[in-house]
């Protein structure tokens, strides 16, 4: 999406390092659009539409995010207007900390 490639730009630009596309199980065929293997980090990029009304993750989402935490990987579930958000780069430079 557009929003991901401006988030994966703004991470290049500030020299942090990642993996695209990332199939972090080898037994599920999804993958992350920003990892951080070496931390087991990923960033999901979410528009409107992995939401319900109420701001939660619609199911399969929150399926799939609980899924990587029992398997030792930590997940942002990013809104995709947050991409544009001057402070994520720094949010995410302190994650890998």
């Amino acid at each position: 999406s557009i929003p991901c490639e401006h988030l994966k730009s703004l991470l290049r630009d500030a020299n942090v390092s990642f993996e695209e596309e990332v199939q972090p199980l080898k037994n599920r065929f999804f993958a992350l659009d920003i990892a951080f293997v070496e931390k087991k980090i990923g960033i999901e990029v979410n528009g409107n539409q992995h939401y319900n009304r109420d701001g939660t993750l619609k199911k399969y989402y929150a399926d799939r995010h609980s899924l990587l935490e029992q398997n030792g990987w930590k997940v942002i579930e990013l809104h995709y207007a947050k991409c544009y958000s001057v402070d994520v780069i720094q949010e995410i430079q302190a994650l890998l900390k």
